[in-house]
C-alpha cells in the first residue's frame, strides 16, 4: 500500500519494527523513520496498518516516540486495522482528554482483499469517522483512491466500518473452513476434486448466475489448497486472529455464532499442527491430518486420484457432486443467517438503508456467496418495518429460512434447503464421511440447524437463536 502511495507522487515516511519492511520502503522511494513520531512529523495524514489493539496504542501514544507528539494541526489518522470497534473510541477519547487534540480526525478504514489486490490498488475499503465532513479534504480522498478500488462510506458513527469488516471476517472465516471440509470430503471419497471445483465455480448457463454452493473464498482458496506452489492468499495467523476477535465481539454483543465457533476450533487445530505461518489453504491439510499424520502425502495421493478423473462411474459421480454442492450450500446458508444475527447484535440494522448497505458491500467482497447475495436482499421488502434485523422480517414469517424461500424468484436456490429431501442428502454426506473416518465439523452443525428449523424447534428472540425443547 505504501508503494501505491509513492507511485502516485505522494511523499511517504514510514516506521516499522521489521527492518526488512523499512528497507523495502526506502527502495520504493519512501523515507524510513526511527519512530512513529518522526514518521508523522509534518504529515497531514497518518496511516496505521497494524495487527493488534496494543500496537495502535503504542504507535500513537508511546512516551516521546508516539505519533501523537508530532501530529500537525487538523491531521487525520486513518486506521486500516481489524480490531474491536471500542478501540477506536478509546483512541478518540485519549486524543481529546489527554492531549487536547480535538482537531484530529480519526477514521476507521478497514480493507478486504488479497495480497495481489493490495499490490494492484484494487482493495475494498469501508470508512467511517466521528466527523461528518471528514471527506471534504481532497488529500484524504486522493490517499484512499490510491489503495482501494471501492471505497464505501458506512452509515453510522466511528467504528461502524469496523463492524462491517467483522461481519466480512465472520463469513470469510466460515467459508474457508467450509471449502476445506467439503473439498476434503470430495477427495477422500475419490471424486475428481478439480471437476468438483468446476462444478462449484462455473456459472449455471440456464440461470445466468452462479451455483447455489459458490463462495468467493471457495473459488480463491481451493486452488491453493490443492497446489501449494501457487502464490499465497491469506496468512493463517491473520485469519485466526480475526476469527478470535469476531467471536469475542459476538459474545460481548450476545450473538451466538455456532458455525464461526466451530470454524475457530479448526483454525486452532491448524495452529497446533504448526501452520501458524502457513497459507490458509493449510486448513485442508488440517482436516486430512486428523486421521492421518501424513496429511501432505495424502494430498499428493488425492491429486493423483483427481488426475485419473476420480474412481466413480459417471452417473454416480454426478450424483455425488450434486450431493456435496447441496452440503456446501447448506453451510453457506447458515453462515448468512449468523451474519444477520451478528449484525443485529452490533446494532447494524437500525434502518432498512443501513441493512441494505452492508449486505451489498459484503456480497460484492470476499465474504460473498450465492446464498448470501441472492438470499439476504430478499429478506427485506416494502412491507418491512421496525428497528432490529430480526424485527425487519415481515411479521407473518417466523424464521429466516421462511423469509428466504418466500420469494418465488429465489425459490429454486433456497427452497430445497428447507425440504426434507435435501436434509436427507446432508445426512448422506455425513454418513459418507463417517464411512471414510473423515471428521466433519461444520456440516453436522448445519444439518442439525435445518432439522430444528423444519421441526419448529428454532425461534428468534432478540439477538439469539432459541432452541425449543420438544416436551
Amino acid at each position: 500500500m505504501a508503494r501505491r502511495l509513492i507511485d502516485s507522487g505522494l511523499t511517504v515516511s514510514g516506521y516499522d519494527m521489521n527492518p526488512v519492511t523499512t528497507a523495502a520502503l526506502e527502495c520504493a522511494g519512501g523515507t524510513a523513520s526511527a519512530s512513529p513520531a518522526l514518521a508523522a512529523a509534518n504529515a497531514s495524514i497518518v496511516i496505521l496498518m497494524v495487527a493488534r489493539a496494543e500496537q495502535i496504542m503504542s504507535v500513537l501514544f508511546a512516551p516521546r516516540t508516539g505519533a501523537v507528539h508530532a501530529l500537525t494541526e487538523n491531521a487525520t489518522i486513518i486506521l486500516h486495522c481489524t480490531v474491536q470497534p471500542a478501540v477506536l473510541q478509546d483512541v478518540r477519547s485519549r486524543l481529546g482528554s489527554e492531549y487536547r487534540r480535538s482537531d484530529v480526525v480519526v477514521m476507521d478504514a478497514p480493507v478486504t482483499g488479497s495480497m495481489k489486490e493490495a499490490e494492484d490498488g484494487t482493495l475494498t475499503m469501508m470508512i467511517s469517522a466521528a466527523k461528518a465532513n471528514y471527506l471534504e479534504r481532497s488529500d484524504i480522498r486522493d490517499v484512499l483512491a490510491c489503495t482501494a478500488q471501492r471505497v464505501h462510506h458506512i452509515i453510522g458513527p466511528l467504528g461502524s466500518a469496523l463492524k462491517v469488516k467483522l461481519l466480512n471476517q465472520a463469513l470469510c472465516g466460515i467459508h474457508v473452513v467450509a471449502a476445506a471440509e467439503i473439498i476434503g470430503l470430495a477427495a477422500v471419497i475419490a471424486l475428481d476434486t478439480k471437476r468438483f471445483f468446476k462444478c462449484v465455480t462455473s456459472p449455471r448457463a440456464e440461470l445466468g448466475r452462479r451455483q447455489n454452493c459458490w463462495s468467493w473464498m471457495f473459488e480463491d482458496c481451493v486452488p491453493r489448497m490443492l497446489d501449494d506452489e501457487l502464490p499465497w492468499g491469506f496468512a493463517m495467523k491473520n485469519v485466526i486472529r480475526d476469527v478470535r476477535i469476531v467471536n469475542n465481539e459476538a459474545e460481548r454483543f450476545g450473538a451466538r455464532l455456532s458455525l464461526l465457533k466451530a470454524s475457530q476450533f479448526v483454525y486452532e487445530e491448524a495452529i497446533e499442527m504448526g501452520f501458524e505461518d502457513a497459507d490458509d489453504g493449510a486448513v485442508l491439510t488440517t482436516y486430512l491430518r486428523r486421521e492421518n499424520s501424513q496429511g501432505s502425502d495424502q494430498i499428493n495421493f488425492l491429486q493423483t486420484v483427481s488426475e485419473l478423473g476420480g474412481l466413480w462411474p459417471e452417473e454416480e459421480a454426478t450424483r455425488l457432486y450434486g450431493l456435496l454442492c447441496n452440503a456446501l450450500a447448506a453451510i453457506h446458508a447458515m453462515a448468512a443467517y449468523e451474519a444477520l444475527v451478528f449484525a443485529e447484535g452490533m446494532h447494524m440494522c437500525k434502518s432498512l438503508k443501513q441493512c441494505k448497505q452492508w449486505i451489498e458491500i459484503l456480497g460484492s467482497a470476499c465474504a460473498g456467496s450465492t446464498m448470501f447475495v441472492d438470499g439476504m436482499p430478499r429478506i427485506f421488502d416494502s412491507e418491512t418495518h421496525g428497528t432490529g434485523a430480526l424485527q425487519l422480517l415481515v411479521p407473518r414469517r417466523e424464521t429466516l429460512l421462511e423469509s428466504l424461500v418466500s420469494s418465488r424468484t429465489n425459490a429454486d436456490i433456497i427452497q430445497g434447503l428447507v425440504e426434507q429431501a435435501d436434509i436427507l442428502t446432508q445426512r448422506e454426506a455425513i454418513e459418507l464421511a463417517q464411512d471414510e473416518d473423515y471428521t466433519l465439523t461444520l456440516l453436522p452443525a448445519a444439518e442439525a440447524f435445518f432439522r430444528q428449523v423444519i421441526d419448529g424447534k428454532i425461534q428468534h428472540h432478540g439477538r439469539s437463536v432459541i432452541l425449543v425443547s420438544a416436551s
